[in-house]
């Protein structure tokens, strides 16, 4: 219902009413079927949009997101193999980010340095791409204990044990259980076995003590995404990165699953956010997303655009200005008008 109190440009419509409807398909035949004139999502694929853009009278917007989807690597408590940064690296060398990311999202598709805006970071001598090299990936898993014997499907150390990775992602994505799909058919090639979980996001990242596999660290790679901080590379929050942000039984509400623990990066953080000088406080952030890049925990796949399809004869998408695109998709709604209004 429109709010008598709000003293913004008057909105048109007296009732606006949402649809919760998790599933692309799903939305896509309500549209069709004229149930609802709008639908949207943070983390449709190009074959969702696609789909979209086939229904008569359907404009698609794609507006560029925050929220950048990654490999999150669990560092400690995850497979053994993990706790060695060099393995870490090792499975990003042996993903083709950037053909997965392209085929999936479109010709062109960026595929993010680092977790942090482009505007803090160093340049690429300091701060490289892990480019796809399947050669250097098995090259390091064999420097590390982790060797593939003949006619062997998974490597194994010397104890037998064997590199099968547990690789988590919120069901119902289907730009996400894609990434899931090439994923594993990568780190196959180079001899790292996955095990495909697809999970409802709420057991996926429920808090520690209602056992949420990230807060737990019941995992080995998780897929999902996180909004950074475009305006500015200094947090309060000690909840992500932080070690005392790591969940514990003492400390459930932590959100470190990754258990990235790195007292430098701390240090660095702590400076950024008591220092003014613009000049200093540029280099403190790009030494900070070096010592972030260096944990190898976080690996970018794709930045989640939003996107939006609507019928052309309820909204004119002249109209649709949504201004930074974070958690919430309609920050001028208000301002939507039918055409011609």
């Amino acid at each position: 219902m429109r709010n008598p109190y709000w003293d913004g440009n008057s909105p048109y419509w007296d009732r606006i009413v949402v649809r919760y409807i998790v599933d692309a398909a799903q939305q896509r035949n309500a549209l069709e079927a004229g149930e609802i004139d709008l639908a949207w999502a943070p983390n449709w694929g190009t074959d969702e949009a696609n789909a979209f853009m086939e229904l008569e009278g359907v404009e698609v917007i794609r507006v560029p997101g925050l929220s950048v989807t990654a490999m999150w690597m669990n560092t400690a408590t995850g497979h053994p193999a993990l706790t060695d940064p060099n393995v870490r690296q090792a499975i990003v060398h042996a993903v083709d980010r950037v053909s997965v990311t392209q085929t999936l999202n479109g010709e062109g598709a960026p595929v993010n340095r680092s977790y942090y805006d482009n505007q803090y970071l160093p340049g690429e001598d300091e701060l490289p791409f892990l480019e796809y090299n399947p050669e250097l990936a098995a090259q390091l898993l064999d420097e590390a204990g982790w060797t593939l014997a003949p006619d062997a499907n998974c490597r194994a150390n010397a104890a037998g044990e064997q590199l099968v990775l547990r690789i988590y992602t919120t069901a119902g994505v289907r730009a996400r259980e894609n990434y899931l799909t090439y994923i594993a058919d990568y780190l196959g090639d180079v001899g790292v076995c996955v095990q495909q979980f697809p999970m409802n996001s709420t057991a996926l990242f429920d808090s520690y003590l209602a056992r949420g596999v990230f807060a737990t660290g019941s995992f080995d790679i998780a897929l999902f995404g996180l909004t950074g901080n475009p305006l500015s590379p200094y947090s309060s929050s000690k909840t992500w990165f932080w070690c005392e942000g790591i969940p514990t039984p003492e400390n459930p509400n932590g959100k470190n699953g990754t258990q990235f623990c790195d007292p430098e990066w701390e240090s660095l953080m702590d400076q950024i956010g008591v220092t003014v000088d613009p000049v200093a406080r540029l280099e403190l952030a790009q030494q900070l997303a070096v010592r972030f890049f260096l944990g190898y925990h976080w690996h970018a796949l794709y930045g989640s655009p939003t996107t939006y399809a609507v019928y052309t004869d309820a909204i004119d998408p002249a109209t649709m200005d949504f201004g930074i695109v974070g958690s919430f998709g309609f920050h001028f709604i208000e301002n939507f008008r039918p055409p011609q209004q």
